[in-house]
């Protein structure tokens, strides 16, 4: 009877910083799995295109051999893009795609289409210049946050407490960002519980645990990565489908959905398509990487493509 073969997983990031505690939590978990494993830096790649009709990937200038998995870790720009786009249009299982995770990044996109879907968010204004600030009063109240379209572990998001606040801080974003290539979006701020939220990780469609995360005394946001602190929360009917179909919308088969409490029940802050996991793994001492490997393991089947040394 011939054994079982390995699954092979390629983790693609911006750059390979092994005591990153993602990086090194997918090492560890393949390796106790025996999962063959690959950490490979998305601009190390190189694409031939028109090959004799073929697309060829090499990875420091050597043709780098088709892995089953790919999961992209990386800021989305239009080069890692490509390199993504390359592996779709192959038998590789990409998780989460090009597609889904450019909609992750646009912040106002995903509120779009979650907002067509029914699924409550903040009320929210794209931001142009010059601001018109009397129709900005009419539809939201202060304290207002002002944050970019794109960010990340809290960066990037500022709260204004009245319009003379807001005025400044708009004077200085105008003076010193380019609004053409930076979207920045008025959101009101969901005061229910201040500095307080929920972070849910979907694998596969099935949430698969849920941490409360709370802000320095006095922060309004709560972010681990920023000082906050975290505990587990009960996955509640309400939590599960909110995080469930967040995920299905924007088209996320690995997602972080953050929650905002609101008066009535919550709202989806943001949908995250590679959310950070060291501070979920400490409160629920839930195994992210060994979910996802599990998960993989059922949704992948290994392929028959002659096996070659992977290592980080």
């Amino acid at each position: 009877m011939k054994k079982a073969k390995s699954l092979k997983v390629y983790l693609i990031v911006g750059r390979n910083n092994p005591k990153l505690y993602s990086t090194k939590r997918f090492k560890e978990e393949a390796k106790a799995m025996g999962i063959k494993f690959r950490v490979l830096e998305v601009y190390k790649f190189d694409l031939v295109i028109g090959d004799n009709g073929k697309e060829v990937i090499y990875y420091n200038e050597k043709p780098l051999p088709l892995p089953d998995v790919v999961i992209p870790r990386y800021n989305t720009s239009n080069y890692a893009h490509m390199v993504t786009k390359f592996y779709e249009d192959s038998p590789v299982f990409v998780v989460n795609d090009s597609r889904a995770r450019q909609i992750a990044k646009d912040k106002l996109s995903s509120l779009q289409l979650l907002n067509a879907q029914n699924i409550p968010v903040p009320n929210s204004i794209l931001a142009k210049t010059p601001l018109k600030l009397d129709f900005v009063e009419k539809h939201l109240d202060y304290p207002i946050i002002v944050k970019k379209g794109e960010g990340s572990v809290g960066k990037g998001i500022m709260l204004t407490n009245n319009r003379a606040e807001l005025e400044d801080l708009i004077e200085i974003l105008e003076a010193s960002v380019d609004y053409q290539k930076h979207n920045f979006i008025l959101q009101e701020f969901i005061s229910t519980k201040r500095g307080q939220d929920i972070r849910v990780i979907v694998v596969g469609g099935t949430p698969i645990g849920a941490m409360l995360r709370s802000g320095k005394e006095g922060d309004y946001k709560a972010n681990y990565s920023g000082g906050g602190t975290v505990k587990p929360i009960e996955l509640t009917p309400e939590i599960e489908w909110l995080a469930i179909e967040s995920a299905k919308i924007i088209g996320l088969e690995v997602a972080g959905v953050d929650l905002l409490f609101d008066k009535d029940g919550y709202r989806v802050c943001e949908v995250n398509a590679s959310a950070g996991f060291e501070g979920f793994e400490k409160a629920t001492n839930i195994n992210v990487p060994q979910e996802i490997f599990k998960y993989l393991q059922v949704r992948v089947r290994p392929t028959n493509v002659e096996d070659s040394p992977l290592e980080a």
